[in-house]
Parts: structure tokens; sequence; C-alpha cells
């Protein structure tokens, strides 16, 4: 199934529905990742994948913030995402004697909205160890499950101009000791609009149409071809701050499916035990056959129970009523008391 491209712009609208198939998605074991196999995210998702854009203006191939930067941008952030559902026969030793691991998007949804968020890893000490564990982490420290989420489905790419990982296509750092990348992309999403839909509209004439996330009208080429990067940048952190929003309501449906399935499972048991219940009491309560009574030795004698004493005169005539069972004139309702 090929998903639909959603506009960056488009608002998220959950229903009821989604609940149903979130659940599955997640808590099924599908694959977040498109070609692995797995099944498909429900419709109308966004899969935790940036759309790359078009549009390049004067940057060179390969340069920050070009067509072929965001598609290794991608690229990247899917492999990884990939390798921690499906981690090869070593790295899956390396955590069978303790290595921690990073889970990965699906399984970190599959928490809830309120499930526990990820804490500092617990590296093997020595000198680095301690030194980690001292520094300041905002993703461990003060980010939501939700951020987390946001912030870790965009980590996995090297920056090929200076080596330094977990970078955007625009050379920012995604996971960082001090910042929030759900954040800074809100803040650029607005920066951004601002500046397009204001100074450089009056500047070349146009019209700034904020759903497309380019110019119309008069002069709309110019200023289309004049502000690549910008809008570039500005459809790129549409769709992180569009992300976030989609992560946050997920989690809530994903929490409703969770408590949901909790209390079907309950009402199961419950119902289960009442059944176990009544049917101990039937056969305590059932006699097999005449005398009107309300259980005793026939009703124990019918389900197959121990056999009657035999006398000191070797007869098979006790005198007893309870088949053979030990059981009170009460019936099974004393043995239970």
């Amino acid at each position: 199934m090929v998903k639909p491209v959603i506009n960056f712009m488009e608002n998220y609208a959950p229903t009821p529905n989604r609940i149903y198939d979130l659940y599955q998605y997640y808590m099924g074991g599908g694959s977040n990742q498109p070609g692995t196999g797995g099944q498909t995210a429900p419709v109308g998702m966004n899969q935790f994948i940036s759309q790359g854009g078009g549009g390049g203006g004067n940057m060179m191939m390969g340069g920050l913030g070009s067509p072929q930067m965001i598609g290794n941008f991608n690229q990247a952030i899917a492999q990884r995402q990939n390798r921690l559902n499906n981690p090869g026969k070593i790295a899956q030793k390396l955590y069978d004697i303790g290595l921690p691991k990073q889970d990965s998007v699906q399984q970190m949804m599959a928490r809830g909205l309120l499930g526990k968020k990820d804490q500092r890893m617990n590296m093997p000490l020595g000198l680095s160890g301690i030194l980690a564990s001292m520094m300041p982490d905002n993703y461990t420290d003060k980010m939501t499950l939700g951020d987390q989420i946001l912030t870790q489905s965009y980590m996995g790419f090297t920056d090929p101009n200076t080596g330094m990982a977990n970078k955007d296509p625009f050379g920012i750092n995604v996971r960082s000791a001090m910042g929030n990348y759900s954040e800074y992309a809100n803040k650029q999403v607005g920066k951004l609009g601002d500046m397009l839909s204001g100074r450089l509209a009056d500047k070349y004439g146009a019209t700034w149409d904020e759903e497309l996330g380019a110019y119309t009208g008069k002069n709309a080429k110019k200023a289309n071809d004049m502000t690549k990067m910008l809008r570039e940048k500005y459809g790129f952190y549409g769709k992180v701050k569009n992300k976030k929003q989609d992560i946050a309501s997920d989690l809530g449906l994903i929490q409703k499916a969770i408590e949901a399935d909790k209390k079907a499972k309950h009402d199961a048991a419950v119902k289960n035990l009442k059944t176990a219940n009544l049917g101990i009491q039937n056969a305590g309560n059932k006699a097999p056959g005449g005398g009107g009574g309300g259980g005793g030795g026939a009703a124990a004698a019918g389900m197959g129970g121990g056999s009657q004493q035999a006398t000191s005169a070797g007869s098979t005539k006790s005198g007893r009523t309870d088949g053979g069972w030990g059981w009170a004139k009460g019936g099974i309702v004393e043995l239970l008391k």
C-alpha cells in the first residue's frame, strides 16, 4: 500500500477508528519503515520519516538543505529505525549480555501517553561513563515522551561536511545536551513564515500561500526563485512541527487503546471466574436422580467421587451419605467457608 503524501501544513484530525488502527500498528509489531515488508502505517497518519521537498536555489548538489542532502538524511534516519526494530546478530548478542539499547519510534509509541520516558542509559563505568552521568541532558532530564520520540526519530544522519553525527539537512543538531529539536522547529516555522509572508512578499510584490509554501499571483516566479532555500527550510521544519502534533495525538489514542484492552481482559477474567464458581456450586447442589435432595452424597457419587467405606463386618453399607467424599451435611458450600 502506498501512503499518500500529506501537505506539510495539513492539520491532524484523529477519528475513533484510528484508536484500533494505531493499537494494531504499534502493538502488533508492524514496521514503521516503507519497503521493509512489515505492515503499513494507518491511513492518514504521517510516517515518522520526513518527506523531502524540491527546490534548491543556488545550493550545490549535496550542500546544506539541497534535495540530495535531504534525500540522504531521510534514508539515514529510516535505516536507523530499521536497525532498531531489526538488530543484526552481533548487535543482538551485545543486547543479550546487557548492552543498553535504544527503543525504536514504534516501540516508544507503543508505551502510550502514560508510558515511561527514556532514562539515561547505564553505560559501563569509567571516566567517560562518570562524566556522561554528570553532564546535563535535556533529552532525559526535561523532554516529554513525545519530544523524545520526535527527537530520536530524526537521529542517524552524519553531516558529510563536518563528520558530526545527528545533524539535520541544514546542519542543526537534532540531539544536543541543552536543546530541544521540536521547540527549535516551531520557532523556525514562525520566524520563516513571518519573513516569507511579510517583508519578502512586499519586496517581490507576490502573494504568499501558507498552505502551498510558495508564492502565487503577480511576480510569483521571481519570488519563488529567490526564496528557494528559505521555503525549503520552512517546508522541512513545518513537517517537523506537524509530526510532533501527530505524535502527541497518537500517543493519546494509543493510551485509550491500552486501557480498553486492559479493561476487556479484566472483564473476561471476572466472567470466567464467575462461570467457574457457578459450575462448582451446581456440582454440589444438584442430585443426579431421586430424593429431591440439594446435594449430599448422591451428588458426590454421581460425580465419580471416592468409594464408600466398608464396615468392620465387611459390608459396603456404612450409613454415610456423603458418597465417600467426607463432606459435611452442608455440602460443598460448607467446605468453601
